[in-house]
């Protein structure tokens, strides 16, 4: 019963980590959604200004840019450069400029305004983050004094350690490169999605599904990334506490619902050594929308073989609350998959 109970205290932690990352993801939503309609509004001009009565007029697209058009194109890529502290002269020289078509200025327009979101997609990450690793350490070390049996009395995670956790890498990466990847992956493909129509003269119907679908995919690639991430920093605080509690083992726990293969595989492993922690490896997160999190193991426990599995009750509990705070992100565009 004992055991239950902690796990039990486990998951529930885990709970209040998932709902602060979809808190997060509340608030990154929003910043897609201004960009869609920005370059939405941007293709519906484009489609009024250069259409004749058959269409889209693609030979005017292949036009060198001019005089105003110019200044306008120019001005409205430094702006989003800006954003992500760049210079246009680092990209463009003036042979370039001088010869570009109305098509590929319309395509770098697109392609600037989505990489224009990142600094505020990361900002906006960083504040969630950084409540997470401070809220998941504070709780995880509680509960191991009391499992003791000492005081709960303790030093909250400096700010040094906080950034310190949150600067970490792994994969390969740390969640501001991941997201700056992601967009600027999203970025090109719109921009080769949104050039390619325009420049056979796809319909502005046609036109605009692709743009939403393109969107929804990136949406969804910044949600996954999301909860992944909110997994990862979640456990590092946990394992931070291990630390600083003179830890020195611990078992996988894995959440039943949706888990891959290799989650329930984890936790069937023997205690493994907190020195030995490795995120991806034998240490969650193991994959994308990996949940998994884990569980401290006295000295007097390493020998047992195998731990008792969480019950149905507390994965059904879990689940519940999980979905039920889903429903408002599903609201605002989520589609889940």
């Amino acid at each position: 019963m004992a055991n239950n109970y902690w796990k039990n205290r486990a998951l529930m932690r885990k709970v209040k980590g998932e709902l602060a990352g979809i808190k997060i993801a509340s608030n990154v939503l929003p910043i897609y959604d201004e960009a869609l309609e920005n370059i939405r509004k941007e293709i519906n001009s484009i489609y009024v200004k250069y259409s004749n009565k058959t269409g889209l007029d693609v030979g005017e697209l292949g036009k060198i840019l001019s005089g105003v058009d110019r200044k306008e194109y120019l001005k409205s890529i430094k702006v989003n450069m800006l954003k992500r502290g760049l210079k246009l002269e680092d990209f463009y020289d003036k042979n370039y400029i001088s010869q570009l078509t109305r098509l590929e200025a319309i395509k770098q327009q697109i392609y600037w305004e989505i990489q224009g979101i990142a600094p505020r997609v990361n900002m906006a990450q960083n504040r969630g983050y950084e409540g997470i690793v401070r809220d998941s350490y504070r709780e995880a070390r509680e509960d191991i004094r009391l499992q003791k049996g000492g005081s709960v009395t303790f030093a909250d995670m400096g700010k040094n350690e906080v950034n310190q956790v949150l600067n970490s890498t792994w994969e390969g990466g740390n969640y501001s490169t991941r997201t700056f990847g992601n967009i600027k992956g999203f970025a090109v493909k719109a921009r080769n999605i949104i050039g390619g129509g325009l420049s056979i003269g796809m319909s502005s119907q046609k036109m605009a599904r692709q743009i939403v679908e393109r969107f929804d995919v990136a949406k969804y690639d910044a949600m996954r990334l999301i909860r992944t991430e909110t997994n990862y920093f979640q456990n590092q605080a946990e394992l931070q506490s291990y630390i600083d509690e003179d830890i020195e083992y611990y078992k996988v726990l894995a959440v039943a619902d949706r888990c891959k293969h290799i989650c329930a595989e984890k936790e069937g492993l023997p205690p493994i050594r907190v020195v030995d922690a490795s995120a991806g490896d034998n240490f969650p997160p193991f994959h994308p929308n990996c949940r998994c999190s884990t569980l401290i193991v006295f000295d007097n426990e390493v020998k047992k073989e195998k731990m008792v599995n969480v019950g149905n009750k507390s994965d059904d509990m879990w689940k519940e609350i999980y979905e039920t705070q889903m429903k408002g992100l599903v609201e605002q565009g989520f589609k889940r998959r």
